[in-house]
């Protein structure tokens, strides 16, 4: 195992950069991560949910960042690395830019902002209360405090020699623990694991990257998800993923991902939802409308 600070990483076809070797990497911005030229667990999950087509056109046209990513970009940073914040965001203030004073106050905002990245009051505001949520739930903080956070791993599937890379919100290398941030609609435990672990792929998550820490330390970490609700008072569950059912669910599912891709990246041939020779199969209709229409009981 490697570990270092930055990794070179020249340039290579399509906005991607080199992959560095296998190793735990530190001190890695989120902008040379992502361009690294690995798979992912994001990528992942577009053929898991899509299909090959789709993930290749993807990959040849990242989509922009969405509102959703920013701010979650944005609590992971006031949790994780508060000492930060100041350096990475400017909070813009509530003026009226239809006036004079407040066209005024907005360019001396924009002066002092400089390459910071701006966010509304608003959202500064809910997010700030979603940390402090988290902050007070004692067992969250047990699993947040200690280790380093924004850890980058690298590591090739022992299998498939497929090189794949994570970005991991909290890694506690003594405790052997990967604690990864997550905010929901719904946090209640039962509520979250029927909706947001499987229609997010937390699981395949989970199995994805305790499987990385696995090629790269010889340990069995545990994997544990806090999520906070995103609404008030900002419930937070810190709970770790099942290792028994979860993440052998997760390994099946990352797996055969895995599988496609490297027959894909074998054959030159990237199918659409029909496969590599279409598909004889009907198009249905819901149940809910053969009972409108009479159709069945």
């Amino acid at each position: 195992m490697s570990v270092t600070e930055k990794p070179e990483a020249p340039p290579v076809a399509g906005g991607w950069i080199k992959t560095p070797e296998p190793g735990i990497y530190y001190d890695v911005d989120a902008e040379t991560y992502h361009r690294w030229d690995a798979m992912s667990n994001s990528w992942l999950r577009v053929l898991v949910d899509e299909c090959p087509q789709v993930f290749n056109w993807q990959r040849a046209h990242p989509k922009p960042t969405t509102a959703a990513m920013e701010f979650g970009t944005l609590l992971h940073t006031l949790v994780c690395e508060p000492f930060d914040f100041a350096s990475r965001y400017a909070v813009a203030p509530e003026v009226d830019r239809r006036t004079k004073a407040g066209k005024q106050q907005w360019a001396d905002f924009n002066v002092l902002a400089q390459s910071r990245e701006v966010v509304t009051k608003g959202d500064y505001t809910a997010a700030s209360e979603m940390a402090k949520a988290i902050q007070s739930h004692p067992t969250a903080m047990r699993y947040l405090q200690g280790g380093r956070s924004e850890v980058s791993i690298v590591w090739d599937d022992p299998e498939l020699k497929i090189r794949c890379k994570a970005r991991l919100d909290h890694w506690h290398e003594s405790a052997v623990i990967v604690a990864d941030l997550k905010s929901a609609a719904n946090v209640k435990p039962e509520v979250f694991e029927a909706t947001s672990l499987i229609n997010y792929g937390y699981y395949m998550q989970g199995a994805f990257y305790s499987d990385g820490i696995r090629a790269l330390t010889g340990k069995e970490p545990v994997f544990v998800i806090v999520a906070v609700g995103k609404s008030p008072p900002y419930p937070v569950i810190a709970r770790p993923l099942d290792p028994i059912m979860a993440i052998p669910a997760g390994r099946m599912a990352y797996k055969r991902a895995l599988h496609e891709y490297r027959q894909c990246l074998e054959s030159g041939q990237w199918p659409g939802y029909d496969g590599p020779n279409g598909s004889q199969d009907a198009l249905m209709v819901p149940n809910w409308l053969l009972k409108q229409e009479g159709l069945v009981a």
